[in-house]
């Protein structure tokens, strides 16, 4: 299980994947 202190980075580190995955995917479809 993942504590408290543990959680908000797991988002954040989440969240940078997941912007970094939308801005590939404008790029893809831009083309």
């Amino acid at each position: 299980m993942m504590s408290d202190v543990e959680a908000p980075w797991q988002s954040v580190a989440a969240e940078h994947l997941f912007t970094q995955n939308s801005e590939l995917i404008n790029v893809i479809i831009d083309k």
